[in-house]
């Protein structure tokens, strides 16, 4: 079969003699790569290529010729999204950088329950990256999914034409399916390789498992800071144990799809020695609370006591929640990647929750939370108070 060939451009390069699409080991043939399939997390694939001009000397790949990269299905030869382009996430893209959020296989293997896995399945993803020798590239590129079902994935790149009228590329790939391609060199300039993406969906976990100390959900609170006033605080300590193991945490909000505060706050009952209380919370690892107090929430007014002989008293003080919370600790005592702190400031005299206008705000009972981890998984849960606003809870939404 003849050769993919254009017309040359000085100095442009005209067909490639090496493209391979891999894992991590260049000599991977068809291998398997495993993630959860909640659009976040992402698996690296590896692309290497090496191209020769029309006097077949090599020719170096320019970033804009490595920027025209994509991944394809193999069966199929349609393009994936790329998610980086501002394309739609249907179920599959891929994207030329790393989001962030870790990626490691052997958890997902324990998730599946895998024990049949190869080695190179569950090795570390940075192992035995291939280092490209002269004139050849590497390229790394990204895949997330939401999809459960397996996918072959290819490469393609467009041929550079000297004619800029062409409105349709011409594409090298490596979807070919007759040829017998076990490098990477190709054969009559057609080349067959592929990575197989094997998503999985991260398992229902039960509510002890994030924290609870008991069945019902109930957190243990932790005293912290000082005693010296009418106020005090406890924190709570919410995190997400899996096979033994705490994971690290990415994130925690009131919405799954974007960044929003979260509180509850209300008054005990008259005989209760906690009369007020309002929860903050911390990002995983920050020493500091987020959105503290949470709108409309603004001051706690107390009554002053009486310092006249005749019992007259002073007006009422107010506090703002995050002076109380200075004064009393000041930062988060149980802070960790691999937690959210939620605390709770209660007070024991008869206080009243205001907005920034002194007037009363309603009580918030009860919040959903939305708490990411490490490797992009959502878990879904409601924070309560049980039946005093000492008493935190948590359940799954």
């Amino acid at each position: 079969m003849k050769k993919h060939v254009t017309t040359p451009e000085a100095g442009r390069w005209v067909e490639l003699v090496l493209f391979r699409i891999y894992k991590d080991t260049f000599n991977d043939t068809g291998p398997t790569l495993k993630l959860f399939n909640n659009t976040r997390q992402q698996c690296a694939v590896r692309v290497m290529l090496q191209a020769v001009d029309s006097d077949r000397k090599p020719v170096d790949l320019t970033q804009a010729d490595l920027d025209t990269i994509e991944l394809i299905d193999y069966s199929s030869g349609e393009p994936l999204p790329r998610r980086d382009a501002g394309q739609p996430h249907p179920d599959w893209a891929f994207s030329t950088h790393d989001d962030g959020y870790l990626w490691d296989e052997s958890l997902i293997g324990a998730v599946q329950h895998d024990t049949a896995a190869s080695p190179e399945s569950t090795r570390p993803p940075s192992a035995d990256v291939q280092h490209p020798a002269p004139h050849q590239s590497v390229v790394t590129l990204y895949v997330s999914t939401s999809a459960l079902s397996s996918r072959q994935i290819a490469a393609r790149i467009p041929i550079p034409s000297s004619d800029t009228r062409t409105a349709t590329p011409v594409y090298i790939t490596t979807n070919s399916i007759g040829a017998d391609d076990p490098v990477g060199e190709g054969e009559d300039g057609q080349f067959n390789s592929w990575v197989n993406v094997r998503p999985s969906a991260f398992p229902t976990l039960p509510i002890t498992s994030y924290g609870a100390t008991s069945g019902d959900g109930r957190l243990a609170p932790v005293k912290v800071g000082s005693s010296d006033y009418f106020y005090w605080v406890n924190e709570h300590y919410i995190y997400v144990s899996y096979n033994g193991r705490e994971l690290g945490l990415r994130s925690v909000s009131r919405s799954a799809g974007k960044q929003e505060g979260f509180s509850i706050y209300g008054n005990g009952s008259l005989n209760d020695h906690v009369q007020w209380s309002v929860a903050y919370y911390a990002q995983p690892g920050a020493d500091k609370p987020e959105n503290f107090p949470l709108p409309p929430l603004a001051t706690i007014e107390v009554p002053s006591p009486s310092v006249e002989s005749g019992g007259n008293a002073e007006p009422p003080a107010s506090y703002t929640p995050l002076e109380m919370f200075n004064r009393c600790v000041g930062r988060i005592e149980g802070a960790s990647p691999a937690r959210v702190v939620v605390g709770l400031l209660m007070g024991n005299l008869a206080g009243r929750l205001l907005d920034k206008e002194k007037k009363p705000v309603a009580p918030v009972r009860s919040t959903p939370i939305h708490i990411v981890d490490a490797y992009g998984n959502d878990h879904a849960l409601t924070l309560s108070f049980v039946a005093k606003v000492n008493e935190l809870t948590i359940a799954k939404m």
